[in-house]
């Protein structure tokens, strides 16, 4: 998707939300929140659709400062929908914001290709997926899962969704269970080895992040797992291979990723605080796996439906 070149934002229009003070990577800033009319265009236009797929609308989205716009490397087009709710409290985590899923809608006519409406029909966005290879974004108001061909029984490769907010997360993010780590060098951790470490039957998640290159781990699994390089900003570990729950009993997936100079020079792991969770003792451990592991294939995210599918190589 493009934002059409005619269309400027008018970046002096008053959203009626105040600044709030938020929190990129270790960069702490101020992001000012603003209001434009905004449209988006197809790179593969339809006959009943030919300019644009996504309705004209006054689109509340935030200006970072300077700070947090050299952390971020740039603006950032957010994929998660769906906020906490629930999180109604007088002192809340965060100030919410509403997201560019809730506010986007699509136009009717689109036939199914990449870029398009490939719901048939006007309303929200309740899927998307992303082709890293080809560099295509599409995004649908039906499921977008089961349209997508992969080899064997589909349930063997469809990832239900772990809803984080259950455990205070402020948004939803894309997370899977883990079933098992594998470090590439005979360190293998599954959720039994987790929980006779910790005495707790605490699962460990990994969260989807196509906005992030490398890999990174919670600081509560780094310290249990690397506590010889607690303190430390990288580790040694130069392939990662992470074991995912599907919706299959009797199969799971995997995500891997290795260095390399050439094919892979991004991915790295390194800790990482999170203050998502309202009980630091009771909640997931968390891996997060960008595009080292996510640029091999296309996401496919169904939001509603709670279901995730990655097609290598497709």
């Amino acid at each position: 998707l493009f934002l059409e070149p005619e269309m400027k934002f008018q970046l002096g229009q008053d959203s009626g939300y105040p600044p709030t003070v938020d929190i990129y990577g270790s960069q702490s800033g101020t992001i000012t929140w603003k209001k434009s009319l905004v449209r988006a265009t197809s790179i593969y236009p339809t006959t009943a659709n030919p300019n644009h797929i996504l309705s004209p609308t006054n689109l509340v989205f935030g200006i970072l400062d300077e700070n947090l716009a050299q952390e971020s490397g740039g603006p950032l087009f957010g994929l998660i929908k769906n906020c906490n709710s629930s999180m109604g409290t007088s002192t809340p985590k965060v100030q919410l914001r509403p997201t560019l899923l809730q506010q986007l809608s699509m136009d009717s006519g689109g036939d199914g290709a990449s870029g398009r409406n490939v719901g048939g029909g006007g309303g929200g966005i309740s899927s998307f997926s992303i082709d890293s290879a080809n560099r295509l974004l599409t995004l649908s108001t039906k499921s977008l899962i089961g349209t997508t061909g992969v080899e064997g029984r589909l349930d063997d490769h469809v990832m239900p969704l772990v809803d984080l907010r259950f455990y205070g997360d402020f948004v939803d993010h894309y997370a899977v269970q883990v079933v098992a780590l594998d470090f590439g060098n005979g360190k293998v951790i599954d959720s039994h080895d987790i929980a006779k470490r910790t005495g707790t039957t605490r699962p460990i998640v990994a969260v989807l992040d196509t906005g992030l290159t490398g890999c990174l781990m919670s600081d509560n699994l780094w310290q249990l797992l690397f506590e010889e390089n607690h303190g430390k900003q990288e580790s040694h570990v130069k392939e990662l291979s992470v074991r995912v729950k599907t919706l299959s009993k009797d199969t799971s997936f995997l995500f891997h990723a290795k260095y390399s100079p050439s094919e892979n020079p991004f991915f790295s792991l390194g800790p990482i605080s999170l203050d998502w969770f309202d009980d630091e003792d009771t909640c997931p451990f968390v891996i997060v796996l960008g595009q080292s592991f996510l640029n091999q294939g296309k996401l496919t995210i169904d939001i509603d439906d709670r279901r995730a599918l990655f097609s290598i190589g497709k």
